[in-house]
């Protein structure tokens, strides 16, 4: 394979299993396929070192659409000390590079193929090894022999090595052929040399700075007290010969260049013009002060030619001035290099913004005119990718064109490398400087390197750039050609990155820091969108760097899951705050389902009988869904559809297989449920990536949508599995509970976790359309249903403390007190714990603990085993209201509050809403309250709530007699109410009476009128005429009409109509109408309908399991009875007559008008 097909690869996807071919060679592969061919049988870091290494001596260490880096085979750190100072020079003209310390320069053949690359080591002389001094500077230079024509541009492609030029101190040594060195003794070898003793004052602290080999012409160097030296290596018949042409700064010697060098003016770039002709080139020369000089030298001539002398800084500083004002004062010029177009050249200089603390790298091309010796700036560009200041001072930015090295070159664009002592920015702009010119950059990228990677040298050919590392040897830089036509087509700066990070972060030695610079200002949509596009690519296998298949599924995932958390480290150090919650929770999901798909199958894989029930599973789904999935493509390619087809999967085994398997098998299930969602999702997912990595706060919620492991059927099949795996245990053997806690344990993590995520999100949503969701209702209604189940059986298990330790983390204050119970209630470690949570959860805990005691009849606990929370508990049954009536009337009696406590106890006793529990208790509460009057003083006392009391009372009385009558079948049902509706009521009041549970006074009412004889009649009457404010005016004007509407119907039915005017004359005998609104009846009250209304029957018949249509259409049909009664006026003739009557023999006169008597 050649070295351009190297460079320029291209990627393909394999459309096949790699198996298919594993028999052929793999010599005809390309490298992509090669590498996919060979992850197969290997772990994941050799796969990464196998998917990234050549056949040769290079390695490659990132890689995307615009650029590859990698390392070439060299081992010169080997052969130096770690802490010493180096310098390192390339020159891929020739084809060699160097690197040298105070000792030695290690020479070495930059295209060589061998697998140990040969050295030629040159050492220095041994008496002038200083190692305080300066390290030497080296360069090479080119052989005798190769061509020095203008076209002379082309590598050196023979075995000739060339020369060597050494600066040492205030000395340049020159060794005109060093293969020849390299193969002789070293003093014999120093008879091979040239010496030439320069003017440096090496003891002022001069030292060379820049050095360029301008051959044919010869070298120049500078000085880093600005002076600047011109050397010829060869006479005029090419013979090695070191002289000192020119000193071009010499003051006393060219006048002229005092103006534009001096000490306080360093040149900071050196670079190579055309060959004229045989002995001549151009050499331009830049100083930081922005002076800019064209010269053009000879090897024959002693007299070099000034072509331009031109500066260029106040020129660069007013082209920034508008738009960054404090380019003033912080201009510095770094590095220029020329361009393809003739007499254009490229520029670097930087500025400071003080106010962000960033500096501004700035890119000027400047086209000059040698006949005028002026300039235009043509363009100006900033860098976006790099905003570090220099601080190292030995190592300045440099700029790199590799295409100037080829002058066949015809490409539109051009590539320009600036390499910074810690990155290398690459760009692209446009070739030709004319109207056609873009003023946008086509692209601009970054490789960062370690912090700990110090760069010695760099050189370049027409395609690479390559850097000399202190600690990694050789990195070349190969910028691919731009063959994308399409922009749409090309890949995001951010996504390039993310790729680079996922896929190549892990090579062994890796010198390439693949965060992004922090200063870079990147859009959050830009960022998030391509940050979705590498998740699905990982999630879906189809990056262009994951294998189609592996041997097996369990390592295809393995490494989709490495890349994935690859993916999710780059994502934390570089955007953590510049992303959404949502989409990190989205990544944090992909990622769980691909761990939940490796616990899944390195399980079910492992058992023949959950691989069936798999597989049968899956083709259900196929056949429902019109699908033709395996699990090898829900693995690989559609991992998205995993999560239904596991639900699919558990709800048959928990719901169908469970109860009728062993043991062994409810264990393996529960095995997985525990691998899947405890150890997949909740440990490597949520904790370690959601909360630890990514730093999400627990209330983060993608409101959108519930996680993706939130569901009802999740949640019932691992509630369900709990249970009955903690039966299956139990009937095992005796204790044998104790012996599966760690399983049961990790189930009640599962689901308490489950279920507070799902608490947390309904916590974000509208809470009407929360009621109207009936998945959300079972859902809660499944937590609360079992939770102090799940506590009660880690008790059983002898895990209390985990209990509590979980009960305290979810806030389940129930759970936690219910288990607070099952200690020693008198030991000082449970009171300790007490007194813990009463302080961590203020009032909440207390409530809590209250609520259960009540519940658990625990009164004495309640009352005097926490003293310290009494306030607490005056509170409690203050806010509870009626809830706890039945105990809060203690507590105030206990506290002399005998006021409150008669209050409490009339509210849960003349409240109809309020009455619960057997009739007992409702007459002792009531009795209480009348004795606990006593002692109210009288200003206190309320007088209306003792006449409610003493009126609940005598309803009491009436409710035991009737209850009574109803045990012993004293009483009879009216015959009309003996079928229908009417006669259901009937009976479920009739049950619950003799029950002695309490009924509400409207019931015992209606109970009462549906009786046949007159005391069961009279008795309703009687409750309502001294109901004192028992029931609201609508209820009270229904019963009333209810009861003398019986009362007529019976008499009626009755051969001898005596019912009607004896209930009269009682009536008017106990005086009921005294004190009271007593409404005598009348036509117009027994037929009003306005009441009955859909809702008032619904209100008032509600509880009952009857039909509510029947009972009103019943009690329709009772008036309608009435109406008929009076179809000639004869029953209001009736009702005048009777009642007229029997008031006229009580002496009492009647107010026919509203009804009423008068006294």
């Amino acid at each position: 394979m050649s070295q351009e097909r190297v460079h320029l690869r291209l990627r393909k996807e394999l459309s096949v299993p790699i198996a298919v071919v594993e028999n052929k060679s793999l010599t005809n592969l390309s490298f992509e396929e090669e590498s996919q061919a060979s992850l197969m049988d290997i772990s994941m870091n050799q796969q990464q070192l196998r998917l990234h290494s050549h056949f040769d001596n290079s390695k490659v260490f990132t890689e995307n659409n615009r650029y590859i880096v990698k390392t070439l085979k060299s081992d010169y750190n080997s052969g130096f000390s770690d802490s010493g100072e180096l310098n390192g020079y390339i020159d891929m003209q020739i084809g060699y590079g160097l690197v040298n310390d105070h000792m030695k320069v290690y020479i070495w053949n930059m295209n060589s193929t061998q697998k140990d690359t040969p050295y030629i080591t040159v050492p220095f002389r041994s008496g002038d090894n200083d190692e305080s001094a300066p390290v030497p500077r080296c360069i090479l230079t080119c052989p005798a022999t190769m061509d020095e024509s203008p076209l002379a541009l082309n590598p050196n492609d023979q075995d000739e090595t060339g020369g060597l030029i050494i600066i040492k101190g205030g000395k340049a040594i020159y060794y005109e052929d060093i293969n020849s060195i390299n193969n002789l003794s070293f003093k014999l070898s120093e008879k091979f040399s040239h010496e030439l003793e320069l003017p440096i004052n090496s003891s002022d602290g001069e030292k060379c700075d820049l050095i360029l080999n301008c051959e044919p012409a010869g070298i120049v160097l500078t000085t880093n007290m600005g002076r600047i030296f011109f050397i010829t290596i060869r006479n005029s018949m090419g013979k090695p010969q070191l002289k000192l042409c020119k000193q071009l700064n010499k003051t006393f010697r060219l006048g002229i260049w005092s103006k534009i060098f001096n000490t306080n003016s360093l040149v900071v770039s050196l670079r190579n013009g055309p060959i004229l002709g045989k002995g001549t080139r151009l050499v331009y020369i830049t100083t930081n002060n922005g002076s800019f000089q064209t010269w053009q030298l000879s090897a024959t001539s002693s007299h070099p030619t000034k072509v331009i002398d031109v500066s260029i800084f106040e020129s660069i500083l007013e082209s920034l001035q508008d738009l960054y004002p404090f380019a003033h004062g912080t201009l510095k010029i770094w590095d220029s290099h020329p361009l393809q177009q003739e007499d254009a050249h490229l520029f670097l200089s930087s500025i400071y913004d003080s106010s962000n603390n960033e500096t501004y790298y700035i890119l000027s091309t400047i086209i000059f005119d040698s006949s005028s010796n002026s300039f235009t700036i043509f363009s100006t560009y900033r860098l976006n990718t790099f905003m570090n200041s220099i601080n190292n001072t030995n190592l300045k930015p440099k700029i790199f064109i590799p295409q100037m090295e080829n002058t066949n070159d015809t490409n539109e664009v051009t590539s320009i490398l600036i390499m910074f002592p810690d990155a290398v920015v690459i760009t692209q702009v446009n070739s030709k400087l004319d109207s056609s010119y873009s003023l946008r950059r086509k692209w601009e990228d970054i490789v960062s390197l370690r912090s700990d990677i110090e760069i010695i040298g760099s050189g370049y050919d027409s395609k690479s750039l390559y850097v000399l590392t202190k600690q990694m040897g050789v990195l070349q830089i190969f910028v691919k050609e731009n063959e994308e036509k399409d922009s749409k087509s090309e890949i995001g700066f951010v996504k390039s990155h993310v790729d680079q990070a996922v896929y190549f972060s892990q090579i062994n030695s890796n010198p390439i820091n693949f965060n992004l610079p922090p200063e870079i200002s990147l859009d959050q949509e830009a960022i998030e969108h391509d940050l979705i596009l590498t998740s699905e690519e990982i999630f879906h296998s189809n990056g262009k760097y994951i294998p189609p298949m592996l041997n097996t599924l369990e390592q295809h995932l393995s490494v989709r899951k490495e890349f994935f958390q690859n993916f999710l480290t780059f994502v934390t150090r570089n955007f953590n705050y510049k992303i959404s919650p949502e989409l990190k929770l989205n990544l944090v999901e992909k990622f769980e389902i691909l761990n939940c798909c490796i616990k899944f199958n390195c399980i079910v894989r492992q058992s023949n009988e959950l691989n069936d029930i798999w597989e049968k599973t899956l083709s259900n789904y196929n056949l429902t869904q019109n699908e033709h999935l395996t699990t090898e493509i829900i693995v690989i390619n559609r991992p998205d559809v995993f999560p239904m087809i596991l639900r699919l999967f558990l709800n048959h085994i928990i719901f169908v297989l469970f109860p009728s398997q062993n043991q062994n098998f409810k264990s393996s299930v529960t095995d997985l449920i525990n691998s899947c969602f405890y150890d997949g999702v909740l440990e490597e997912g949520e904790k370690a990536l959601r909360y630890e990595l990514l730093e999400l706060d627990p209330m983060e919620v993608d409101t959108a949508r519930l996680p993706w492991f939130i569901n009802f059927d999740y949640l019932n099949c691992i509630n369900q599995c709990f249970f009955d795996f903690t039966f299956a245990c139990e009937e095992e053997e005796e204790g044998s509970l104790a012996s599966y806690n760690e399983s049961l344990l990790k189930i009640a993590k599962i689901l308490y976790y489950h279920f507070n995520q799902f608490k947390l999100w309904i916590s974000t949503q509208p809470m009407e359309s929360v009621k109207k969701n009936e998945n959300f209702t079972n859902i809660n209604n499944l937590y609360n249903d079992n939770h102090l189940d799940w506590n009660h059986i880690l008790c059983k298990a002898g895990l209390v403390e985990q209990s509590i330790q979980i009960t305290e983390f979810y806030k389940d204050l129930a759970g936690l007190v219910q288990t607070l119970q099952t200690l020693n209630q008198d030991a000082p470690t449970t009171m300790s714990l007490y007194e813990t949570f009463f302080n961590e959860f203020p009032e909440e805990f207390s409530f809590t603990v209250f609520e259960y005691l009540i519940e658990h009849k625990k009164l004495n606990d309640l009352m005097f085993r926490f003293p310290q929370q009494h306030s607490d508990l005056i509170r409690f049954f203050h806010q509870s209201g009626s809830k706890y009536g039945h105990v809060a009337w203690i507590q105030q009696i206990l506290d002399g509050s005998y006021s409150d406590a008669m209050s409490t106890l009339k509210n849960i006793t003349v409240d109809d809403s309020q009455k619960r529990g057997s009739l007992s208790e409702y007459e002792l509460h009531l009795n209480v309250a009348k004795l606990n009057s006593l002692l109210v003083e009288e200003s206190n006392l309320d007088i209306g709530s003792l006449r409610k009391i003493q009126y609940s009372l005598d309803a009491i009385d009436a409710e035991k007699s009737l209850s009574n009558k109803l045990k012993n079948d004293e009483v009879q049902l009216c015959e009309r109410f003996k079928t229908g509706a009417t006669n259901e009521l009937f009976n479920i009041l009739a049950e619950e009476l003799k029950s002695t549970r309490i009924i509400s006074l409207s019931e015992l009412i209606e109970e009462h009128s549906m009786l046949s004889d007159m005391e069961s009649l009279f008795v309703p009457l009687k409750l309502l005429s001294v109901d004192g404010e028992l029931l609201n005016f609508e209820i009270k004007k229904f019963l009333n009409a209810l009861v003398w509407r019986r009362i007529i119907l019976l008499d009626n039915d009755k051969e001898e109509a005596k019912l009607l005017l004896n209930i009269v004359m009682r009536v008017f005998d106990e005086e009921l109408f005294k004190g009271n609104d007593f409404p005598l009846p009348n036509v117009d009250l027994l037929c009003d309908k306005s009441i009955i209304t859909p809702e008032y029957i619904s209100e008032t018949y509600g509880r009952f399991s009857i039909n509510l249509d029947s009972i009103r259409e019943e009690i329709y049909e009772e008036i309608s009875q009435v109406e008929t009664l009076n179809s000639d006026n004869s029953l209001e003739i009736k009702l005048h007559s009777t009642i007229g009557s029997v008031a006229k023999e009580k002496n009492y006169t009647i107010n026919y008008e509203t009804n009423t008597v008068e006294y």
